[in-house]
């Protein structure tokens, strides 16, 4: 797992293929984007544009995924994404290979907590439970690049 401010996203973009594309596209992310996905390099790396309102971690299960990792990145309001590495953790859906998701129980181990302009990079050995409120329920823009393993 990775956290940081995009301005500081040159120190990682060696440590995985398909990080400098994902990097460029966040550094010239159009606030304005719809949302939905948007194709960077087929089904290699592609972005998913969101807009929601952060909701209760209560009931909730910790995901993963077995084909992509994640770059999640706040464009505006904020968030936290609870973070627990998977050998601390106890699978309750099995992998769904069709959505590349499998979904866990467990303590929430630590808090990211995602402002405009911090990303975190999630890999497959990363149980994360994102869109959880920080301090209060609030409306988050925000844009997931999903790039291969």
């Amino acid at each position: 797992m990775i956290f940081d401010h995009l301005d500081k996203q040159h120190l990682y973009r060696n440590c995985h293929p398909g990080l400098d594309l994902a990097f460029d596209y966040l550094l010239n992310f159009d606030p304005e984007t719809e949302d939905g996905k948007v194709e960077l390099d087929g089904d290699r790396v592609f972005a998913i544009v969101q807009s929601y309102e952060t909701k209760s971690e209560k009931g909730r299960d910790f995901e993963s995924h077995y084909k992509y990792l994640d770059v999640q990145y706040i464009v505006s309001g904020e968030e936290v994404i609870y973070h627990s590495p998977l050998d601390v953790l106890s699978e309750s859906v099995p992998y769904d290979e069709e959505r590349d998701l499998i979904f866990y129980t467990g303590y929430l181990s630590q808090a990211l907590i995602m402002k405009p302009g911090t990303f975190s990079v999630l890999f497959p050995q990363d149980g994360h439970l994102p869109c959880c409120p920080h301090q209060d329920v609030c409306h988050v823009k925000k844009v997931v690049v999903k790039v291969r393993v």
